[in-house]
């Protein structure tokens, strides 16, 4: 802060939506990102250690960009705490110094992330803010979202990796049971698969007396029905087909 009665902190939300982050994933990692760009030129250039503290989700505090003040998270209500409703320990720190300037700062914030996915409703992001608010002249500034340097990629950012856990849906597997194949003929596989995610493969599985081939399927039309071709008939029996 620059002097006894005047701190700084800041506020950032991101919905998950807009980030494209699929229904059926679970969060893996994910790091909020901010472009550090300026220290205040009468502001102290040694280390300092910036927590991102999680928005208060009960009571709720559904804050608003363009309203939210020391005193209110809108135009109406106010925090119970003036400088916001946080939780006292923050979700991870960052400590850096002036050899930091022109770099990205960055938090892992996985555990909030992955609450934000569950309660969308609860998502109010989080306050920046010094972990020593105690003394003065140690302002930091950040990029903010209405920066256009550069196109606007030093804007703060959210980088997010999730794991899908949602079993593909697949229907519609020819050759139907029972079919009857010559000798040493190649045999088309069909299958319709979708996912919560896009379908980046999909393998047949052919089993036969202790036997097994993986035939790779593609969707050349995009239609959602891949195909393959397996072409190893010359034994008698019985073939299994797994999608």
């Amino acid at each position: 802060r620059r002097i006894a009665s005047d701190v700084y902190r800041g506020l950032v939300k991101f919905n998950l939506t807009d980030l494209n982050v699929p229904d059926g994933v679970i969060i893996t990692d994910a790091n909020l990102s901010l472009f550090f760009f300026r220290i205040p030129g009468s502001d102290n250039t040694g280390s300092r250690t910036h927590g991102v503290h999680k928005i208060q989700q009960s009571p709720a505090r559904p804050w608003k960009e363009l309203e939210v003040t020391w005193n209110n998270y809108n135009s109406t209500d106010a925090w119970t705490s003036a400088g916001g409703d946080f939780a006292a320990g923050s979700t991870d720190n960052a400590t850096f110094d002036s050899t930091a300037l022109n770099t990205w700062i960055s938090w892992n914030v996985t555990v909030d992330v992955q609450d934000f996915y569950d309660n969308k409703s609860l998502n109010f992001g989080w306050i920046i803010k010094d972990e020593d608010e105690s003394s003065n002249n140690w302002r930091r500034d950040y990029v903010s979202k209405e920066s256009n340097a550069s196109g606007g990629i030093y804007r703060p950012k959210l980088e997010i990796t999730y794991t899908d856990i949602t079993t593909p849906n697949v229907t519609g597997i020819r050759p139907f049971p029972g079919t009857h194949v010559n000798n040493g003929s190649s045999v088309d596989i069909y299958a319709n698969v979708t996912d919560n995610v896009n379908v980046s493969f999909v393998y047949a599985n052919v089993t036969w007396d202790a036997t097994d081939q993986m035939v790779v399927m593609t969707d050349d039309d995009g239609d959602g029905t891949y195909n393959g071709t397996f072409t190893n008939t010359a034994q008698l029996g019985v073939y299994n087909v797994t999608i």
